[in-house]
C-alpha cells in the first residue's frame, strides 16, 4: 500500500470512529459507515489497528509529554509524516483528531447490528414485538427467521422484554444460550464471562458444554467458557443502570471500573495493586468523573491522569 493510500485510510477510519463514538445519532451517516466498512477488508483492519495502538500509547515515550505539547507536535505536518512511518502512527493521529476521548464504544458493527455509543442508553423495537434496551457501548445482532426469534449479545448489557409467542426467544453469547418465553430478563458481559438475571419470569440457561440450568424468577447466574460458576438470588439494584445508576454490593474495584467504562469518554484503567479492593454503594453512571471522585473518597486510591482522557486508579 502506498503512503498516500495509508494516510487516506487512517484519516477515514479516524473520522468514522470520531462520529460513531461521539454519542450522536444520525441514521444516514451510520448507514454510510456500514457501506464504507464493507467496501474493503483493509477498512476493518485499520480500525482494529487504531484500537491496538491506542492501548500501546501508555507504554510509549509520548506519555511523558504535557498534553498541550503532545497535541501541538502531532498537529505539525512534518510530525504527522514521521508518525505515519512508525508503530505509534495511529495512536498519534487518534490523539490529534480527538479520538482518544471516545474509545471503548460498541466495537466493530456489521450491517443489521444494533448498538449504542459511549454514555448512550437506547431502546430498540424488535420484529416480534419484543423490546431491547441497550446499556452504553453495547451491541446486539438480531436474528429472526421463520419459526425462530432471538439475538446475539456481542458486548455490553441488555434488558430484554420478551413478547409472549408460541415459540421461545433465544439470547446467544459466546459461552451459552439463554431461552425465555416472555417478560423481562437482563444479560451482561463481565470481566470473567457473562451474567444473566431472570427478573420477571423463569428462563433456561444452556452453557457451551451443554449443561442446563433453570433459573426461577428473581435468580441470577454467571457463566463462561468453563460453564456455570456462580448463582444466587437478586439483592435489588440489578436494573438500576436503566435509570443511570450503578448499584454495587461488595464488588471489586475492577468490576466497578469495568461498569463505568461505557460511560467514560477516554481510557479508564485500574492498577493491579488496588483492583481487588471491595466497594459497595450507588454511583452516577451519567457523570463518570463524579463517580471516580466518589471512589477516591471511600477507598485508598487516587486518580492518575496521563491526559484529560486517560485516567488510572492507583494506590493513594
Amino acid at each position: 500500500m502506498s503512503t498516500d493510500r495509508q494516510q487516506q485510510l487512517i484519516c477515514e477510519a479516524a473520522q468514522w470512529l470520531a462520529f460513531l463514538q461521539s454519542g450522536e445519532r444520525d441514521p444516514a451517516r451510520e448507514h454510510a459507515f456500514l457501506e464504507w466498512q464493507a467496501q474493503d477488508p483493509l477498512h476493518a483492519q485499520a480500525i482494529a489497528q487504531f484500537q491496538e495502538h491506542l492501548r500501546s500509547l501508555r507504554q510509549s515515550p509520548l506519555k511523558d509529554l504535557p498534553q498541550h505539547q503532545l497535541l501541538k507536535t502531532l498537529n505539525a505536518p512534518s510530525s504527522r509524516r514521521r508518525f505515519l512511518g512508525r508503530s505509534l502512527a495511529l495512536a498519534g493521529l487518534a490523539l490529534s483528531a480527538g479520538i482518544l476521548s471516545r474509545t471503548g464504544s460498541s466495537g466493530f458493527a456489521w450491517p443489521g447490528d444494533l448498538y449504542t455509543a459511549i454514555g448512550e442508553r437506547r431502546s430498540f423495537d424488535l420484529p416480534d414485538g419484543s423490546t431491547a434496551l441497550l446499556n452504553a457501548a453495547s451491541r446486539i445482532t438480531p436474528e429472526f427467521e421463520r419459526g425462530q426469534r432471538g439475538l446475539t449479545l456481542q458486548r455490553g448489557e441488555l434488558r430484554l422484554d420478551v413478547q409472549a409467542q408460541s415459540y421461545p426467544f433465544e439470547v446467544r453469547t459466546d459461552a451459552g444460550t439463554i431461552v425465555a418465553q416472555q417478560q423481562r430478563l437482563l444479560v451482561r458481559r463481565e470481566l470473567a464471562g457473562w451474567w444473566v438475571f431472570a427478573q420477571q419470569s423463569p428462563l433456561r440457561l444452556t452453557d457451551i458444554k451443554g449443561a442446563v440450568r433453570h433459573l426461577k424468577t428473581g435468580e441470577w447466574a454467571r457463566f463462561n467458557g468453563q460453564g456455570i460458576y456462580d448463582s444466587g438470588q437478586a439483592g435489588g439494584g440489578e436494573a438500576d443502570w436503566t435509570r443511570g445508576l450503578l448499584s454495587v454490593n461488595n464488588y471489586t474495584l475492577a468490576q466497578v471500573v469495568e461498569s463505568l467504562k461505557p460511560y467514560h469518554r477516554g481510557v479508564l484503567t485500574v492498577a493491579p495493586q488496588v483492583a481487588d479492593l471491595r466497594v459497595s454503594g450507588i454511583f452516577p453512571l451519567d457523570d463518570s468523573q463524579h463517580a471516580l471522585r466518589m471512589l477516591t473518597g471511600i477507598l485508598p486510591v487516587r486518580l492518575s491522569r496521563l491526559t484529560d482522557f486517560w485516567i488510572t486508579l492507583e494506590p493513594a
